[in-house]
C-alpha cells in the first residue's frame, strides 16, 4: 500500500499500523518479533486489517497480553496496548524478574496518547527501561466498521445525560480519527446540545495540543475537513422507525451480537455469549462473507431478487461440473470457480435469513406499521395530502383496533415516535403509558419527556418537528416507482445535516463553528422552518466504499459526523443510499459510540436515571 493512495479512514488506518508501525520496527532489528496485544488492541487491530497483513509484515507471532506466555528473551517484542493502568501493569510484569525477562528488545506502541503518570510509572522499571527501543502512539483508538465507519465499541447508553459523562477520553479517541486521517479539522458543533459544545470544547483543544506537539514539519491534509458534532436528542424518531433495508431488518428482528455473530439454529433467540453454542451454527456477517456487503443496504425485496438468480447460476455451475467427463477436467471446473463452497455457503445463510425476517415482518403486517410511522415522522401520507394532528393521536390511541397483534415493543416504538415529532398533553401520555404492560416501558415514556419531548401545555397535540419537505417526497415516488417497491420518505436528521454540511450550507446560527470558520463558508441563513431538499448534488463514490474514485472527489475537505450516543442502523443506511444517489461531494467519514438497533435504544433508557418530580 503506498501512501499517496490513501482515500478511506480504513486505508490511513491501515497504512499506519502495518506500514508506519510494524513495518518500520521490523526494518530496524535483527531477529524474530513477537506483537503483544490487550484486549482492547486486538479488537481494533482486527476491524484494521487481517492476521495475513500482520504475518506479511513479517511479524512472527502474535500473543495476548493478559494471558500467562512463554518467554523468549531472545526476540524482539512489539507491544500495541492501550494506555490504562491496566496494561501498564501487565507490561511491568513481564519484566518482573530480572533474571527472566519476557523478552529481549521492547517496543512500546500505544493506541493513543499515553498520559505522563504512566510514562513515570513505566519509567521505574528498572528492568524494561534499558530495553525500550521504541515508544510510539499510534493514535488509532477506535474500531473500523465500515471503510468510512467507526465507533468505540460501546454499549448502547443514554447515561451520558444524566450522569458525569467522560468527555474528555471521548474527545481523546475522537483526535485519534483525526489524527489517523492527519487532519486539523475545523470543529462544528448543535448549538442547542450542551454536551456537543463540551465535547467539541474538548476535542478543539486536544486537536491543538497535537498540532503544536507534532510541529512545524508535520503535513497535514488540506484543504481543512470539519468535524461536525451531534448528540442522539438531534433525531429521536430514527432509532424506533422499521424500515424495508435488509440489514436494518435483520438487526430488527433477528438475535445478532455487537460482532455480527449470529446463531443459524435460534434466529431470534437473545444471544448470550455465556451459553455454549456450536462453532458450527455460528456465522459472522461481516467482510469474510461473500454476499455481505452486496445485500446488506439494499431493500430486502432486491434482496430476494438476487439471491434467487445467484441460486439459479449456482445450480447451473453444478450442473456443468457434473457434466464434465473424468476426474482430471472435474478439477479444472472446481478451479475455475473461486470460492465455490463459500459462495453457496453464503446464498444458503442469506437465504434462510431472508425468509426468516419475511415471516416475521408479515406476522406484524410490518407494511402497514411502516406507513403509520412514515406519516407520523412526515405529518403527510404517500400521496403529499398533509395529516391533522388529531386523527394521527386518534389513530395511536386505537392502536389495538388497527393492530391487533401488535407487539408491546412495538407498541412502545410508536408511542417514543409520537412523543418525537408531536407535543403531546399530559393526561395522553398518561393513557398511552396505562396502556404498555411492562412497568420499564412506561417508566421509558416519562424519561423521553424528561429529556426533550416535553408534554403539551394545550389540551391537544401540535406538530413539534417539521413536515416532510416537497423534494424529498417527490424523491421518494420516484424510488417507489423506479423500483416498483415499497418506500420510505422519512430522511433522518443526520442525513439532511450531512448533505448540507458537505454543502458548506448548515445554518451557523444552529451549527456554530467553535474556533475559526473556513473562508467562503454557507450562504443566507435559512430559516428554521424550511426543510432541505435532499434531491441534488454530486457524488463520485460511495460512503462505505473502499472503491477509489476520481483525485478530485478525495482532494475535497473531508466531513466528520459525529454522533454523541449511537448511531442507528437505519441512519447509515440512508446515508449509503444518499451516495448513491449523488448527494453528497466530499468524503465523510462518520462515527459515533456504538451502532444501534431499536432493542438496544429501548435498553439503553435504563441507563437513564428517571426524575419522578417530572412526571
Amino acid at each position: 500500500m503506498k501512501k499517496h493512495s490513501l482515500n478511506t479512514l480504513k486505508d490511513y488506518a491501515k497504512y499506519r499500523l502495518l506500514n508506519d508501525t510494524l513495518k518500520a520496527i521490523r526494518s530496524k532489528v535483527d531477529g524474530l518479533c513477537i506483537l503483544i496485544l490487550d484486549p482492547h488492541s486486538v479488537k481494533v487491530v482486527s476491524s484494521v486489517c487481517k492476521m495475513y497483513d500482520i504475518v506479511a509484515s513479517k511479524i512472527s507471532a502474535t500473543e495476548q497480553l493478559a494471558l500467562s506466555r512463554k518467554r523468549f528473551p531472545d526476540c524482539n517484542g512489539i507491544y500495541l496496548l492501550s494506555p490504562t493502568n491496566e496494561s501498564v501493569q501487565r507490561l511491568l510484569a513481564d519484566f518482573k524478574d530480572p533474571a527472566s525477562p519476557q523478552y529481549g528488545a521492547v517496543h512500546l506502541c500505544f493506541l493513543s496518547p499515553l498520559p505522563s503518570d504512566l510514562l513515570k510509572v513505566i519509567g521505574t522499571c528498572r528492568e524494561l527501561v534499558p530495553r525500550i527501543k521504541t515508544l510510539k502512539e499510534l493514535n488509532i483508538d477506535y474500531l473500523i466498521e465500515e471503510p468510512e465507519i467507526f465507533t468505540f465499541g460501546s454499549s448502547p447508553s443514554l447515561s451520558v445525560y444524566n450522569k458525569e459523562p467522560q468527555l474528555s477520553t471521548m474527545a481523546e479517541r475522537i483526535m485519534t480519527v483525526c489524527c489517523t486521517l492527519m487532519e486539523n479539522p475545523y470543529v462544528q458543533y448543535c448549538k442547542k446540545s450542551k454536551l456537543c459544545k463540551e465535547l467539541a470544547k474538548e476535542l478543539q483543544q486536544k486537536i491543538e495540543n497535537f498540532v503544536k506537539k507534532a510541529g512545524k514539519n508535520a503535513q497535514f491534509r488540506s484543504p481543512r475537513g470539519c468535524v461536525v458534532i451531534v448528540d442522539r436528542l438531534f433525531d429521536m424518531s430514527a432509532p424506533v422507525m422499521h424500515d424495508y433495508c435488509y440489514e436494518v431488518i435483520l438487526h430488527d428482528l433477528l438475535s445478532i451480537s455487537k460482532e455480527g455473530a449470529i446463531d443459524t439454529k435460534n434466529l431470534t433467540k437473545p444471544w448470550d455469549k455465556e451459553e455454549k453454542k456450536s462453532t458450527d451454527d455460528i456465522v459472522i456477517l461481516g467482510q469474510n462473507d461473500p454476499l455481505w456487503g452486496t445485500y446488506r443496504h439494499l431493500h430486502i425485496g432486491e434482496v430476494f431478487k438476487q439471491i434467487a438468480g445467484g441460486m439459479k447460476d449456482v445450480a447451473r455451475a453444478n450442473e456443468q461440473l457434473g457434466a464434465e467427463g473424468d476426474l482430471d477436467k472435474l478439477q479444472d471446473a472446481v478451479a475455475r470457480m473461486p470460492n465455490y463452497r463459500e459462495m453457496v455457503a453464503s446464498y444458503q445463510l442469506h437465504a434462510k435469513l431472508t425468509t426468516e425476517a419475511s415471516k416475521l415482518y408479515a406476522a406484524m403486517s410490518h407494511t402497514e406499521l411502516i406507513r403509520l410511522e412514515q406519516e407520523i415522522a412526515a405529518a403527510v401520507d404517500e400521496k403529499g395530502v398533509e395529516l391533522d394532528p388529531k386523527a394521527i393521536a386518534n389513530t395511536i390511541g386505537k392502536l389495538a383496533e388497527f393492530f391487533p397483534d401488535i407487539t408491546e415493543e412495538n407498541r412502545l416504538r410508536i408511542y417514543l415516535l409520537y412523543l418525537a415529532n408531536y407535543e403531546v398533553p399530559r393526561k395522553d401520555i398518561e393513557q398511552l403509558a396505562e396502556k404498555l404492560k411492562d412497568e420499564k416501558h412506561r417508566d421509558i415514556l416519562w424519561k423521553v419527556c424528561q429529556l426533550d419531548c416535553k408534554p403539551s401545555e394545550s389540551s391537544y397535540p401540535r406538530r413539534r418537528t417539521p413536515k416532510v419537505n416537497k423534494a424529498d417526497l417527490e424523491a421518494f415516488k420516484q424510488r417507489v416507482e423506479q423500483s416498483q417497491m415499497a418506500s420510505t420518505m422519512y430522511v433522518p436528521k443526520v442525513a439532511t445535516m450531512a448533505v448540507e454540511a458537505a454543502g458548506k450550507a448548515l445554518s451557523l446560527s444552529e451549527f456554530p463553528f467553535l474556533s475559526d470558520v473556513p473562508k467562503n463558508y454557507g450562504r443566507k441563513e435559512m430559516q428554521k422552518s424550511a426543510g432541505t431538499s435532499i434531491k441534488k448534488g454530486v457524488l463520485t463514490t460511495s460512503l462505505f466504499s473502499s472503491e477509489k474514485s476520481s483525485e478530485e472527489f478525495w482532494s475535497q475537505p473531508r466531513l466528520i459526523i459525529f454522533v454523541i450516543g449511537g448511531i442507528s442502523y437505519q441512519e447509515l443506511t440512508v446515508l449509503f443510499r444518499l451516495q448513491q444517489e449523488r448527494k453528497i461531494n466530499c468524503p465523510l467519514t462518520v462515527g459515533s459510540n456504538c451502532i444501534i438497533d431499536p432493542k438496544g435504544y429501548i435498553a439503553s433508557f435504563d441507563t437513564l436515571e428517571r426524575d419522578y418530580k417530572f412526571k
